[in-house]
């Protein structure tokens, strides 16, 4: 027996059993796997995890994004979280480490600054940098309203892209007020009076809000209001934390002028309404006149009467020796990149794709969505909802001042006292004087609570 051939046969079968065993285990071992540019996987598909807030814009724009998006990287996956509860979700994640690479969601669950404080969001001032993908004589930042990419600002670096903005401030309708020759306030007095025409009418309330969500109230009324007594000053020392900004004749005389108003003609039950149930009892003619964003329309699409000729109008706020300026409070969507993405460099193309002109067609036609850009709703005349078009033409006059404030999304319990104070205010809990006082101690709190960032 030719004991050397079979040592050397077996040696090399068992050579051959190890490749196989290697080969077997590099197939399934990603940790072994060389990886491509952008964060995926050789062999297969790259992924881009992407978490958005499903509110009164809906979900339709978003969706178109991804499908174009898709289709124009064809070898990247895409999953989408689009849900009105994202913010939810989304907190363990971060806890854990394990963020999606692109995050937008409702700014009053989710403490955008918080989580900047923390390091969990990136800087995307190279986005910002960045040619605008289908226009590359600009770059993203210079298309933007001048001011609105402050608000995602800290320490010098910013860390937020404004989604769509919505300008606040009573609506009504013009049908009805017209059948009524009820005339459409101007300034206080004149609210004042149409509501006093309104009440004796017998037939609905001349007002009512979001009673469970006092912030409609606040940027609606009072901070236009504030303004009106102390210029737009007043509003930047509450961001600020100025000490006693809360507690001026401007914030005081505001506090004022709501107590003295919604005493005579808010809707009886209003602080029990949530948002939909408020908007109802405006669309059903029970209350003549409701605060609310530009994104009035298209949330309670399907509800609205033939007939019924929706229309903004600016807060009505006394002269104070200037009877022509204009003040309307302004939010934003809030979009990031985590600084975890796994796939950072396709969230980056992804936020840059969003400001494209055919995605901005699909949100101006589909839920009425405008972006804060020079112009934002220039040439979607056609597809916006009327009442967009028309608030928007009415924002862009010279003697318009637009308020991006900021202490709401800065100083998360500020902004809850706010809220609750002004309750208790309505509801004649507290004076104009303790409103103010309770404030300004919740203000006194965060700016000796050096655990709190400030800005």
């Amino acid at each position: 027996m030719n004991y050397s051939k079979r040592i050397v046969d077996l040696l090399l079968c068992i050579m051959m059993i190890a490749m196989l065993g290697l080969t077997s285990c590099s197939s399934n071992n990603p940790a072994v796997n060389s990886q491509n540019g952008s964060g995926g996987q050789t062999g297969k598909k790259k992924v881009l995890e992407i978490s958005w807030f499903e509110g009164g814009n809906g979900k339709e724009y978003i969706e178109y994004a991804i499908k174009k998006f898709q289709e124009a990287h064809p070898d990247l996956e895409i999953k989408a979280d689009i849900s009105p509860n994202n913010a939810e979700t989304l907190r363990p994640k971060f806890v854990a480490g394990n963020p999606p690479d692109v995050i937008m969601a409702n700014y009053s669950n989710l403490d955008y600054f918080a989580l900047i404080a923390d390091g969990q969001l990136a800087p995307i001032d190279d986005v910002l940098a960045s040619p605008v993908p289908d226009d590359k004589s600009k770059t993203l930042e210079e298309i933007f309203i001048p001011g609105i990419l402050d608000r995602g600002e800290s320490n010098g670096k910013r860390y937020i892209l404004p989604g769509f903005v919505h300008y606040y401030g009573l609506w009504d309708d013009k049908t009805l007020f017209d059948k009524k020759e009820w005339n459409v306030p101007e300034n206080y007095d004149e609210w004042v009076n149409v509501s006093e025409q309104i009440k004796k009418s017998a037939e609905m309330s001349p007002f009512t809000y979001q009673g469970l969500y006092p912030s409609y109230l606040l940027r609606t009324l009072f901070f236009p209001m504030v303004a009106s007594y102390g210029g737009t000053a007043a509003i930047d020392n509450i961001d600020n934390l100025v000490p006693g900004a809360w507690q001026s004749d401007a914030v005081i005389n505001a506090a004022k002028d709501i107590r003295a108003y919604t005493d005579k003609y808010l809707m009886d039950g209003t602080t029990a309404l949530n948002h939909t149930q408020a908007q109802m009892e405006f669309i059903n003619h029970r209350a003549a006149m409701i605060s609310c964003g530009t994104y009035l329309e298209n949330e309670m699409k399907g509800n609205w009467p033939d007939d019924f000729d929706l229309k903004f109008i600016f807060a009505p706020v006394r002269n104070n020796g200037n009877s022509n300026k204009k003040y309307s409070w302004a939010t934003t969507d809030f979009i990031s990149i985590p600084s975890k993405a796994k796939n950072p460099e396709m969230a980056k193309e992804f936020l840059k794709f969003l400001y494209t002109r055919d995605v901005r067609t699909a949100a101006a036609e589909k839920v009425g969505g405008v972006y804060p850009i020079i112009g934002g709703a220039d040439g979607f005349e056609g597809v916006l909802p009327a009442s967009v078009v028309y608030a928007n033409s009415m924002i862009s006059k010279d003697n318009v001042n637009v308020i991006f404030g900021k202490y709401e999304i800065w100083y998360k319990t500020l902004y809850k006292k706010a809220q609750d104070s002004l309750t208790g205010l309505v509801t004649g809990k507290y004076t104009p004087e303790q409103f103010a006082k309770e404030v300004e101690a919740e203000a006194e709190r965060v700016r000796k609570d050096d655990s709190i960032v400030k800005h």
